[in-house]
């Protein structure tokens, strides 16, 4: 299993070493004080004390870690959501360019418009995408992503290397599905960096809308949105083939803490519950593991799923001029593929917090939802696994 780790300078799991070292020696130093005080002091009572809230000032302290990073990434986000890409100066990495989905006439056009002869693809590309990005329109700017608009047309995914089988998952829906979702129009990795071209999705999100819709228009998005997802959910997995993204290398992807990546071919349910439980607390008992493990069954059936179902990514705009409201497209798969049939609504509820008063979590499309033993379960493997 590999990890993408958060955007801090050391790791998740140093810096929670970090932690538990000052908590250990804030801990000490209390013990030593309270004995040099009185060497005969009960100190049944004065572990207890200690011991008592040890996990949740542990707790505590991570939860203000994460706290930490996550803030930090917003407001990076927002600041280079301010402010031109050419500002964040892109750097193309070096080493070779793998072609992953071919780069399309439309792009290749864009391309030569901003070189002075004419080029190879390959050479296009290098030569090209920095001015390229350099001009474009910041959509949306977290950590190592960006989304930029180049032209009214086109759309770039600037990302990690992990995102690897969007394009091919696109264009699936697209040959299998009346979803409207972006056609791919070429995907590359260079070093460690992928760059996917799409069309662009005209519209707002509904995270921008909702709030102010009429309850007809919001019935008619989630009924919109159920339909869609019913059409995914009818397509057959075939037995035996691997869960995950639909090109090889065929992994499986989770987003808590980190990005975790899945070793190749999982090809059953149960492996890939497995997977989820992989990477454990250090002090995690085998019994706790086994009892996790029991809280999910191995014959759930494996459907096309989204994965990250939630209304950022869901494009709408008004239909006509007498208040219907359409959906426009659904974007970034990147964590899309074959899962069990209840991810998709445990990945929805994962960006539901306990203040969150919104009503879209009351109009959840009913195809996804009825999994509420299965969320609670995952919510429990959560707290106890690294990722």
């Amino acid at each position: 299993m590999s990890r993408t780790l958060p955007p801090t300078s050391t790791s998740f799991q140093q810096t929670m070493k970090e932690l538990r070292i000052n908590l250990n020696k804030s801990i000490s130093r209390k013990i030593s004080k309270a004995v040099e005080k009185d060497p005969s002091l009960d100190m049944e009572a004065l572990l207890k004390d200690i011991v008592e809230p040890y996990p949740k000032r542990l707790s505590t302290a991570e939860d203000n870690y994460r706290i930490g990073i996550l803030k930090k990434a917003r407001d990076e986000s927002q600041r280079n959501e301010k402010r031109p890409v050419s500002q964040a100066q892109h750097q193309v990495p070096g080493g070779p360019i793998n072609v992953l989905w071919p780069i399309s006439s439309t792009v290749l056009d864009v391309l030569r418009d901003k070189q002075d002869q004419t080029e190879d693809t390959l050479s296009l590309l290098r030569a090209g995408l920095p001015s390229l990005i350099d001009s474009g329109r910041c959509l949306h700017s977290l950590a190592s992503r960006q989304t930029i608009q180049l032209t009214h047309k086109i759309v770039l995914k600037v990302s990690p290397i992990s995102s690897v089988g969007e394009s091919h998952l696109l264009n699936y829906l697209i040959e299998h599905t009346s979803i409207p979702v972006p056609t791919p129009l070429g995907h590359v990795t260079i070093g460690h960096l992928s760059y996917l071209f799409v069309t662009y999705i005209p519209g707002d999100t509904l995270k921008t809308r909702w709030s102010d819709m009429s309850i007809q228009q919001k019935i008619t998005i989630t009924n919109s949105l159920d339909e869609m997802l019913k059409e995914m959910r009818r397509i057959c997995h075939a037995e035996g083939a691997p869960l995950g993204t639909l090109c090889p290398p065929h992994v499986c992807k989770h987003l808590v803490r980190a990005l975790s990546i899945s070793q190749p071919d999982i090809r059953t349910v149960a492996s890939f519950r497995d997977f989820l439980l992989s990477d454990p607390y250090p002090n995690t008992s085998s019994s706790y593991l086994r009892w996790l493990r029991s809280l999910m069954k191995d014959d759930y059936r494996v459907v096309l799923s989204y994965g990250d179902f939630h209304l950022g990514n869901i494009i709408v705009s008004d239909d006509d001029g007498h208040g219907n409201v359409k959906v426009n497209g659904i974007i970034d798969w990147e964590m899309g593929g074959w899962y069990p049939d209840y991810w998709e609504v445990y990945k929805a509820l994962n960006t539901r917090s306990g203040s969150d008063q919104s009503d879209w979590w009351d109009n959840i499309p009913k195809s996804i939802a009825g999994y509420d033993q299965e969320v609670v379960a995952l919510r429990a493997i959560e707290q106890s696994m690294m990722i």
